[in-house]
């Protein structure tokens, strides 16, 4: 068997550390590897030359910027790749990628001014769908397996994949406790979901009930969670500053000289913003907030819709929702869409406090019928008054289902598999206000068919420690347990090996 593993930063440790048993199990004779991040891959692979190996054949997102920047467009063949590979179109892959479709500093701040004009967009999207297409042609993958699908590169392999009928799956954090899922296709899960709803055997009903019990007791979180505390000047008043500063001048010099084409963060960029500005500007901004903040006290008092924040820019709305990118907007609609007594309460993520600009903030209280809460004020407590929860894709709807409140979504989450008498799919805004309308005048809470979905996810999911132990993140939430090695990178290849011959892969749950 033949296989193609798609990689950006520290996925490359996922893939090295499983890759003797996935040889092992699937009989690997030829091996394709992309790799995003040069510095990263460079660093690693000194390390680990194993991954230079003879039958390991390397695509580097490196040498696509830098070879593209010399390609000739040629505009029927772009028309024809739109035509053959396109969702429906080849702008969504740009558009998932920030470090190509926003600015340079983007992950620091609101930088919307593209890093790329159009014409180097152009060049790269025509260079590297032939070189793709290349590479196929020599690997001849039986299968292509990514992790997290958050670059151009990444996305363009899944559409062409698709086209070219090579079962493609994407390894994704399911975000019950610390399980992940092979999806076969990113952008239709929940009718993956459906399609596999099976009758769950009595140990994976139960605990699924388990599971259930502890989310209605506000007892549940997922693995990889980041855990953020209110904002204060811990990053620029500390011992490390001095040398996380000098670290980062000196990669500084070394990026410019070595990783002209390396889009990944580094230097001083991000030491500026992560240590300086975001703190300083987050701490301004809680005090400005805090006086507009509605008091969780007037919540119950309060008929409102409750909206979540997405942070930005991140893979909820750049790739499952990029229409919905501008939430501003999302929010004027939805202040549109209620009766005319009733608020939208907007929690921002935490994450982003300090990376948008006030004035942001400002716009959203500029709309009559909308009020800001606290952030860090848990999300359980904000559902537990609303009338309805209408969110893009963020997972605080799952959160609103469990506790048994009508949910609208705006675009692709696993829960649309659940009965529109607990979850309406909105497709346009102009159908918002009856969806709202609808979503909670025929809510029904159906408990069986929630713990068979739960069910459904654990069945086809595997349980590890993904980002805290494996990949060592620092301040994410991690799942313990006494019965189970939750960094068991053997465990992982053998489920990914089950799937990718098609075989149902062994029931793994705690008891």
């Amino acid at each position: 068997m033949n296989i193609i593993l798609l990689s950006q930063g520290s996925a490359l440790t996922i893939y090295h550390r499983m890759l003797s048993r996935l040889r092992r199990e699937l009989s690997l004779k030829s091996i394709g590897l992309f790799a995003a991040d040069q510095h990263y891959f460079e660093t690693y692979t000194r390390h680990h030359p194993e991954l230079l190996a003879p039958d390991i054949k390397l695509l580097a997102e490196w040498d696509l910027l830098r070879k593209s920047e010399h390609t000739r467009i040629n505009h029927t063949q772009l028309e024809m790749f739109d035509a053959r590979f396109g969702n429906p179109h080849i702008w969504s892959t740009l558009i998932a990628d920030r470090r190509i479709w926003l600015g340079a500093n983007a992950k620091y701040t609101q930088d919307y001014t593209p890093r790329f004009t159009d014409r180097r967009m152009l060049q790269f999207v025509q260079h590297t769908v032939t070189e793709i297409n290349r590479f196929i042609d020599e690997i001849q993958p039986d299968y292509i397996l990514g992790f997290n699908m958050v670059t151009a590169v990444e996305y363009l392999f899944y559409l062409i994949a698709k086209q070219r009928r090579i079962p493609y799956g994407q390894l994704k954090n399911a975000k019950i406790e610390n399980y992940v899922t092979l999806l076969p296709d990113p952008l239709a899960v929940s009718d993956w979901l459906k399609k596999e709803e099976t009758v769950p055997t009595p140990a994976l009903y139960r605990y699924a009930q388990t599971y259930l019990a502890a989310a209605q007791r506000k007892q549940s979180t997922y693995e990889g969670h980041i855990m953020l505390k209110p904002p204060g000047l811990d990053a620029i008043i500390n011992t490390t500053v001095a040398h996380k500063f000098a670290r980062a001048a000196i990669f500084e010099i070394i990026r410019r000289q070595r990783y002209s084409y390396d889009t990944q963060s580094g230097g001083l960029a991000p030491f500026w913003h992560y240590n300086v500005k975001k703190p300083l500007r987050a701490v301004r901004q809680q005090r400005y907030l805090t006086k507009q903040y509605i008091s969780p006290t007037e919540l119950p008092h309060t008929p409102y819709i409750f909206f979540p924040l997405h942070t930005e820019p991140e893979i909820a709305t750049a790739v499952y929702a990029p229409y919905h990118q501008n939430q501003i907007e999302v929010i004027r609609n939805i202040a549109q869409s209620i009766p005319i007594t009733w608020q939208v309460i907007v929690k921002d993520h935490p994450r982003s406090l300090g990376l948008r600009t006030t004035r942001y903030y400002r716009k959203l209280l500029d709309i009559p019928n909308v009020r800001l809460i606290n952030p860090y004020i848990p999300s359980y407590d904000v559902i537990e008054h609303c009338r309805a929860v209408v969110t893009i894709t963020g997972w605080v709807g799952f959160e609103a289902v469990v506790s048994q409140k009508p949910v609208v979504t705006l675009s692709e989450c696993s829960f649309n598999a659940l009965p529109d008498t607990m979850v309406v799919k909105n497709h346009c805004y102009r159908e918002l206000p009856e969806d709202i309308s609808r979503a909670m005048r025929g809510y029904s809470y159906d408990e069986t068919a929630l713990l068979r979905h739960i069910s459904t996810i654990l069945r086809l999911s595997y349980p590890i420690n993904i980002y805290s132990e494996v990949l060592k993140k620092p301040g994410r939430h991690r799942t313990l347990s006494d019965t189970i090695n939750t960094a068991d990178l053997d465990g992982l290849a053998t489920y990914l090996a089950n799937h990718i011959r098609h075989t149902r892969p062994p029931l793994v749950h705690r008891t």
